[in-house]
């Protein structure tokens, strides 16, 4: 654009200098032709500055955009960013309260625990002369189908357990039954049996909190001087000691549970 703008001025400026030195030229350095084309170059370069200006203009309002939203973006996040914090203050809150009601119900369950040892202590003492005293673990007889079976005494527990394994429910005469196994402690074999289901119930188990319905079924047990027909849930006792547990339903009214102690008993019954 320089470049022309001067050309321009060389072509106007020679002229005159011609003219006012009192030489008369015998040409024209410039057309009127030439003049024009110089002046649509003009125009031309113009409109292309104005363009620029109205390009500099969009691109500086963009950017004034841009930063504007950037801007809200920056608030927004940091917006987002205090709720989850006081969220998170919230939760923190909530943990402590549900650690210290765990504190406190610990604490409740072992002072009831305490008392009823206190409890079955005193009983031990004073009740002896009419209940049949058994220790924490005993041996008992169960029929069918005749075996000694090593017991946890568990005065906590509503039924009686036995450990059966391979259940398999069926029908027989309209009725329900059960086929399961029990293992023979004198030589591991297994012992298959076959009951009339009593009853189904829904177990909660303590540790995974997973629901799981057993069947019930009535066997006869034999335990010290005591001989009934009671109750049995039918339950896979393998992670545990002892593939009996007795429950309230056989010690109610007639036994007392010496916890400091094992095998006080022995069944009347026998092979």
């Amino acid at each position: 654009m320089i470049r022309r703008f001067y050309f321009f001025s060389v072509l106007v400026a020679v002229p005159l200098l011609l003219t006012t030195a009192g030489c008369k030229p015998y040409f024209v350095l410039a057309t009127q032709q030439d003049k024009i084309m110089l002046e649509q170059v003009l125009d031309q370069e113009t409109q292309q500055l104005d363009q620029l200006d109205r390009l500099t203009g969009r691109l500086e309002s963009m950017q004034d955009d841009l930063v504007a939203n950037q801007s809200q973006t920056v608030t927004e996040l940091q917006q987002k960013m205090a709720n989850q914090d006081e969220q998170l203050v919230a939760l923190k809150k909530q943990l402590a309260e549900l650690n210290q009601a765990f504190d406190s119900l610990k604490q409740e369950r072992f002072a009831d625990v305490v008392r009823y040892n206190d409890m079955q202590s005193v009983a031990v003492d004073t009740d002896t002369t009419t209940r049949q005293v058994i220790g924490a673990v005993e041996q008992v007889y169960i029929s069918p189908p005749g075996v000694l079976l090593n017991a946890r005494i568990d005065t906590g527990a509503t039924t009686s357990s036995i450990d059966a394994r391979n259940i398999e429910p069926f029908e027989r005469d309209g009725k329900r039954w059960v086929r399961f196994e029990i293992s023979d402690p004198e030589n591991d074999e297994p012992v298959v049996l076959e009951c009339r289901v009593v009853r189904r119930v829904k177990i909660i188990q303590a540790i995974t909190e997973e629901k799981e319905r057993r069947y019930v079924v009535e066997l006869l047990v034999a335990l010290g001087n005591v001989t009934r027909s009671a109750e049995f849930t039918l339950s896979d006792r393998a992670h545990v000691e002892y593939p009996v547990l007795i429950g309230r339903n056989i010690l109610m009214d007639s036994m007392t549970v010496d916890v400091s102690k094992k095998f006080l008993s022995v069944p009347t019954h026998s092979r």
